[in-house]
């Protein structure tokens, strides 16, 4: 049997609380302790999970428990439950038109001409340049390839994207397409 002699550092407690809604029953709770395992006062019944989930109704009822879930992180033989997965994907690449390509290169001439009068045209012709760019790519190369990342925690998985598809999409709607 090992004595403790003092504290090596403190043992925290990390929530994080994730809503589809403004509505506190429409959220799920991760709480991860820096314990072994959860045993109230050593008994051999486990009742920690319904003690915090009694603390929890106290302070906020509208909280559904069933959406509590607690992660016990400190342990040196227990099974991965966080799973990472990572894969290069070729995803199909935003296309250039033919006349998307030749408006493109008539602003250039355009902002050409402006930048020579003393006109700040950096930017959009910049841009305008990426877009040629990303159509002589695209003849080569129609995918991209992107790095997906993706966590698994039980039922519930983060996956990143190195893109704003949302932003895209949202565009994509207001235009009509």
């Amino acid at each position: 049997m090992r004595i403790s002699e003092g504290v090596d550092g403190p043992v925290t407690v990390t929530a994080l609380a994730l809503s589809s809604g403004e509505f506190a029953g429409e959220s799920v709770i991760f709480v991860s302790c820096d314990l072994g395992g959860f045993r109230h006062r050593w008994h051999e019944e486990n009742n920690f999970l319904p003690l915090c989930r009694e603390a929890i109704r106290e302070r906020s009822p509208e909280i559904d428990l069933k959406n509590v879930v607690l992660n016990a992180t400190h342990t040196h033989t227990a099974p991965n439950a966080l799973k990472h997965f990572f894969r290069p994907i070729g995803i199909p690449r935003q296309m250039v038109t033919d006349p998307e390509a030749e408006e493109a290169r008539a602003d250039l001439a355009e902002l050409k001409a402006k930048a020579e009068q003393g006109e700040k045209t950096f930017r959009v012709a910049q841009r305008r340049r990426r877009m040629l760019q990303r159509y002589r790519q695209q003849k080569e190369s129609p995918t991209l390839t992107m790095d997906l990342h993706a966590v698994r925690l039980g039922n519930v998985a983060f996956v990143t994207n190195r893109f704003e598809l949302f932003l895209d999409y949202g565009i994509r709607m207001k235009a009509g397409r």
